[in-house]
């Protein structure tokens, strides 16, 4: 045995048994009596970067390479300190000369398709992993990079064989296991998700990936207190983990608590200026507390960061779509479904932005389109696109039959669902209520209410509040600013700003609760209450002066219980004031059920009202009460006075 080897021999045994300083204190030696060996140089690099020294490991590593300039090892080390030291680009160079020097290098390829893939380059960094398996069939490694490769390109399928493969070698890697965990719930199998993530932190309890992986489950699952949990358990780990600190952010906007995270999100945001999910977070919560210019802001800054982040540009379209900017989420959920081509809430938004401008036919193929991609899974949605189907065929198109059609599927969903049997009882089908159902009024108007005004006054021609409170003041003759005034049905407020200067005190009642926080944001009234009109006034002890209500008993056909409740309210004189449809001819029961879902009244039914719960008749004025496409709605505005002895 020469020198070298005698030197060589002794480093390894100081290697073997753990004394790095030992070995390193050989390797100079040999170096000062052989300066032109390679191998030494490079293990002395090595043994820097093992220690914590890159600049001393870059200086012998380079050395090395000087000395031997085909030398394949020292390349592949120097590329391990580029990496380290955050200079993939170099690092890549390093591998690519390593692998032209050996093309079999099979621990080189393995770098270079690590590299790749983080640099984003999937397509060549699965090209890389496949020549790494090739040459070393049973590299865990290898099948790793491969799936995350695969994973960048979207190829779900593939990667999940891919992980699988990986786990058959090592069945509790706790990364493996989340890799597939995420993209188990990239394909929404959220039940399958969950498991990988379970078995992660069996493998790894502090395994920060699964935790957090785990936490956005059920964060999915809309088990908020359970996610919150889970983040907060990964921020005890790592209390500066930005990933644990979103999804917690996530977390306490579904459970709005904007008391809790509102500190939290500045935060955030200061931490993370420059993070897109942040800012989306921060603008879901200020859209849920109405807060909607604020929170388009928010959505833009995060689209300013991230052009193709989906959930940013579809939130953002729903606030244009409040706020009547139609054309502008529009163009919002196209864009959307350029990046996410599959999303169904996308088309079905956009559906309902078509409708609005009147382009009923693409209306109908977004509609159907959300249907096709929602293939039955959200039962939810699927009733909410087919009502909307429903509603364009019936009242826009025109196609009876269709509609019934679209009206029946919800009822193969939800038997009971009480909209869908109004609107066929509406087109002749099944027997006509007496009244449309309190829960069908409910969603009706909260779902009309982030643009309800704008709807009704531009579009519909809509003045009846304006006729309602002249032809009050009119009947009431020299009139006081100190009466009791109930409004009805008050909706957003319409009348509210119209009878103030004459209401000491003014309620106003709707079975809508977002109806009330449109009317609540007026500063008008004095009471608001949400509930059913004569089950509120059944219960309160307040008697008025004035009962009003524009635009509500076309949602009720029975007229009976209302008039017994103001009867019951009103101060004798009192006055009771409404708008109605006009039926064309009398009826047996004195109103009808429209195809538009409304009631219409004929003068003759409410004339015996009026006689049955002792109102006098003041006027009665025949208008427009609204106008729908090219057609004018008759009505009537009535002023009744309620008998003072």
């Amino acid at each position: 045995m020469n020198t070298t080897d005698k030197y060589m021999y002794e480093a390894q045994v100081h290697l073997d048994n753990g004394r790095l300083s030992q070995a390193y204190a050989v390797y100079e030696r040999l170096c000062q009596v052989d300066s032109t060996n390679a191998e030494a140089r490079l293990m002395l690099g090595l043994i820097d970067a093992e220690t914590g020294n890159p600049y001393d490991a870059l200086a012998h590593i380079e050395e090395a390479i000087h000395i031997r300039p085909d030398y394949e090892e020292a390349f592949l080390a120097l590329a391990g300190i580029q990496r380290a030291q955050g200079k993939p680009e170099e690092a890549l160079q390093s591998c690519q000369r390593a692998i032209s020097i050996d093309n079999d290098y099979e621990e080189a390829w393995l770098m270079l398709g690590a590299i790749q893939g983080a640099l984003g380059n999937y397509k060549d960094a699965e090209s890389s992993c496949r020549k790494v398996i090739g040459l070393w069939s049973d590299c865990v490694d290898a099948y790793v990079n491969l799936g995350n490769a695969l994973r960048g390109q979207e190829k779900w399928e593939e990667a999940t064989v891919i992980y699988k493969k990986a786990l058959q070698y090592t069945p509790k890697q706790a990364n493996v296991l989340v890799s597939l965990g995420d993209i188990y719930k990239a394909c929404n199998s959220l039940g399958e998700a969950m498991e990988c993530y379970c078995e992660a932190i069996k493998s790894n309890p502090d395994s920060l990936e699964a935790i957090v992986g785990r936490a956005s489950v059920l964060l999915a699952q809309a088990q908020y207190d359970e996610a919150a949990m889970g983040y907060k358990h990964a921020l005890e780990l790592a209390p500066d983990f930005g990933i644990a600190e979103m999804g917690l952010c996530c977390a306490y906007v579904e459970m709005n608590k904007p008391e809790t995270v509102e500190p939290l999100f500045h935060l955030v945001l200061n931490k993370y200026p420059d993070s897109e999910v942040a800012h989306y977070n921060y603008g879901r919560l200020l859209q849920q507390n109405g807060m909607l210019n604020e929170a388009a802001s928010c959505f833009r800054k995060s689209l300013k960061i991230n052009p193709s982040y989906a959930r940013a540009r579809f939130y953002l379209g729903t606030i244009n779509q409040a706020q009547g900017f139609y054309s502008d989420a529009l163009g919002n959920y196209k864009d959307v479904i350029n990046i996410l081509p599959d999303f169904a809430p996308a088309y079905f938004r956009m559906g309902l932005m078509y409708q609005m401008i009147r382009q009923l036919d693409e209306a109908v193929a977004s509609y159907k389109r959300a249907l096709e991609l929602n293939k039955g899974e959200d039962p939810e949605f699927a009733k909410s696109v087919l009502m909307q189907l429903g509603y364009v065929y019936k009242s826009l198109l025109k196609h009876k039959d269709k509609a019934i059609t679209y009206y029946n599927k919800v009822l193969e969903i939800d038997p009971e669902h009480k909209t869908a049997l109004h609107y066929l009882a509406s087109l002749g089908i099944g027997d006509i209520p007496d009244q449309a159902s309190d829960s069908h009024v409910s969603k009706l108007f909260d779902d009309m209410s982030d643009n309800f005004e704008q709807s009704l006054v531009t579009q519909l021609d809509y003045h009846t509040p304006e006729l309602i409170s002249r032809a009050v003041e009119i009947a009431a003759g020299e009139i006081s600013n100190s009466l009791n005034v109930l409004d009805l049905g008050c909706g957003t407020g319409l009348c509210g700003p119209l009878v103030r200067s004459f209401s000491g005190h003014l309620t106003g009642i709707d079975l809508s609760p977002k109806m009330i926080g449109k009317a609540r944001d007026k500063n008008v009234y004095d009471e608001l209450i949400v509930g059913e009109l004569t089950a509120v006034m059944s219960k309160t002890d307040r008697k008025y002066d004035v009962v009003l209500s524009a635009d509500v008993f076309v949602y009720i056909g029975d007229l009976t219980a209302v008039f017994a409740a103001c009867k019951d309210i009103l101060q004798p004189g009192g006055l009771f004031s409404f708008s109605i449809e006009a039926a064309d001819t009398e009826t047996g029961a004195g109103f009808v059920l429209r195809e538009s879902g409304r009631y219409a009244h004929t003068l003759e039914y409410l004339r015996s009202l009026a006689q049955r719960y002792h109102f006098e008749e003041i006027s009665v004025e025949n208008t427009i009460i609204r106008t729908e496409g090219d057609n004018a709605i008759d009505g009537r505005i009535l002023v009744l006075r309620k008998a003072i002895h």
